[in-house]
């Protein structure tokens, strides 16, 4: 069965997010970074948690991703990301930087202690911990890019969210279809119905 992608993932993208049509994607291709929009408030927390799980193999897709999107001025509102994040650096190297510090920080949730079935006593014990350890992992990298949302709209952390799918007030461009540019034969092939709010790489 293939599923349509959100609206804030380019349809043409659909090779590089098996996920959508398969139900699993161990090693998502880091490209697909740059089809992402990023006016929303789902859009930009979908791309920073794709920044994470892929990590510093997309990295600078990311950053040059973030950098095209970006309103002007941009080296200012980039500056001003790095002094917010801790990073540091100006222009576009602190939005390099502030996402850099994003991938340390989430990465870094996964290091706990996996008990051992000696301490735990069964497997069903074992089984319990270590999944309550994954659950407060993913909570902590959904804190993250919850700070790290705000940041790259030029927030102080800690504000109060958008609503799912709301257009933020953010310093994005909104992309729609007709500032597209035209797909490979490849993605083509395999286009969906257009979105109002899909986005092609620059």
């Amino acid at each position: 069965m293939t599923y349509r992608l959100p609206s804030y993932i380019a349809n043409d993208a659909a090779p590089l997010f098996p996920e959508f049509e398969e139900g699993c994607a161990d090693d998502p291709p880091p490209e697909r970074l740059a089809f992402y929009a990023l006016h929303t408030d789902e859009g930009l927390r979908a791309f920073l948690y794709d920044v994470y799980w892929i990590g510093y193999p997309g990295l600078f897709i990311a950053a040059n991703h973030a950098w095209s999107l970006l309103i002007a001025p941009r080296a200012y509102r980039c500056t001003l990301m790095g002094q917010m994040s801790g990073a540091g650096g100006s222009g576009k190297q602190a939005l390099v930087k502030t996402l850099n510090k994003f991938i340390d920080e989430a990465l870094a949730t996964w290091d706990f202690d996996i008990p051992s079935l000696d301490r735990c006593g069964t497997l069903k014990e074992q089984f319990g911990e270590v999944s309550f350890s994954w659950a407060q992992q993913e909570e902590q990298v959904q804190e993250l890019v919850t700070t790290y949302a705000a940041i790259l709209n030029g927030e102080m952390p800690g504000g109060q969210r958008a609503s799912v799918g709301e257009v933020v007030r953010g310093p994005w461009k909104k992309v729609s279809a007709s500032t597209q540019r035209p797909c490979p034969p490849r993605a083509r092939a395999r286009r969906q119905t257009s979105d109002s709010n899909l986005v092609r790489p620059n």
